[in-house]
């Protein structure tokens, strides 16, 4: 199988080089968008003929010292009415297989995204220039990462010190611009390969990604989200599901959850109604919507981006407004959120 893991440097500097107008777009933000966006790609060609799970269970505090973070829940109550219960079943479209444990202290905030089979695990963070940005893979039972020579041409293959007592090796790009990236593999217990990619980290630096690797660990674990959906038309289908969240005083949390009815596609992001400004398509990695239609329930807000959504497919459910009413929302206390979230 061949993945193209080489263009990552020559796409993000002609997206760095690439002349814009004025406006307020966050350049840092932009990049690693675009690093998002490709990392999105490079999962769906591997999970193109075997299904592969990713993820990230990154319920987040900090550490009582040191300043580094752990998984622990934290999304503050809501002072809004209480949610009604969620229903008794119902499907969640937001899986993990796997848990980052240790991460370093400038991590500001972390992602879990599943689109189909394929998912992914994100933590951001950092000043100035592109961040720092970890992105987290496990690869399925059997399924082996493309070596040098099969698609990755341009790497090399170099033993690294073993993780928790497994086999692990990095892929060194052999070209300067990827100075600044990493990739470490590694085997887990259970016989899978994981890899985390690591951006923006200081030259050279060996000991940051193994401290990460050495803290995932496996383990299957359903995503609650702030929401459910109930009645949607037969031939909608779940294109991907998404929940980002800060770690300490970090950006608001997002979720949301995009809808796939033939090559048509409809997003609905979801933040605290409290965030200034609107939610940004964070599940398609695009700039801010300027056209939305949005409710508020319970301190949450809803939004469609009416300038991404085919009027055809919105047609089918009663246009934006019917869409939205498809939604219960929960607020901002993660006690009153779901696993039940397709019904």
């Amino acid at each position: 199988m061949n993945i193209d893991v080489t263009d990552l440097a020559s796409e993000l500097t002609a997206l760095a080089d690439s002349p814009a107008p004025p406006s307020a777009v966050d350049a840092s933000a932009a990049l690693r968008a675009g690093r998002s966006r490709l990392m999105r790609r490079r999962v769906a060609a591997l999970a193109t003929g075997t299904a592969l799970a990713v993820g990230a269970g990154l319920l987040l505090s900090q550490l009582p010292s040191g300043g580094a973070h752990q998984v622990v829940p934290t999304v503050p109550a809501s002072p809004t009415s209480a949610a009604p219960s969620p229903p008794a079943t119902g499907h969640d479209p937001l899986t993990t297989d796997a848990v980052f444990g240790w991460l370093p202290p400038d991590v500001t905030q972390v992602r879990y995204e599943m689109a189909g089979r394929a998912a992914y695990a994100e933590a951001t963070g950092g000043l100035g220039g592109v961040g720092i940005q970890i992105q987290l893979m496990i690869y399925q039972p059997g399924q082996k990462p493309p070596q040098p020579g099969s698609g990755e041409a341009t790497a090399t293959r170099v033993d690294a010190p073993r993780v928790n007592g497994q086999p692990a090796y990095w892929l060194v790009r052999n070209d300067p611009a990827y100075h600044h990236d990493s990739v470490l593999r590694w085997q887990l217990a259970d016989g899978r390969w994981a890899e985390l990619n690591s951006s923006g980290l200081a030259q050279n630096d060996q000991q940051t990604p193994p401290r990460i690797a050495a803290g995932v660990t496996e383990g299957t674990k359903q995503l609650a989200l702030p929401f459910w959906v109930a009645g949607m038309p037969d031939g909608f289908q779940f294109a991907s599901a998404y929940l980002s969240r800060p770690v300490g005083a970090g950006k608001p949390w997002t979720a949301g959850l995009t809808f796939q009815v033939g090559d048509s596609r409809v997003s609905v992001d979801v933040t605290p109604a409290a965030t200034a400004g609107a939610p940004s398509s964070e599940a398609s990695g695009t700039a801010a919507p300027t056209a939305l239609n949005c409710k508020v329930e319970r301190g949450v807000r809803a939004c469609i981006d009416l300038g991404a959504a085919p009027a055809a497919m919105l047609d089918q459910v009663g246009g934006p407004a019917g869409l939205l009413d498809r939604f219960t929302l929960l607020g901002t206390d993660e006690g009153s959120w779901t696993t039940h979230v397709a019904n």
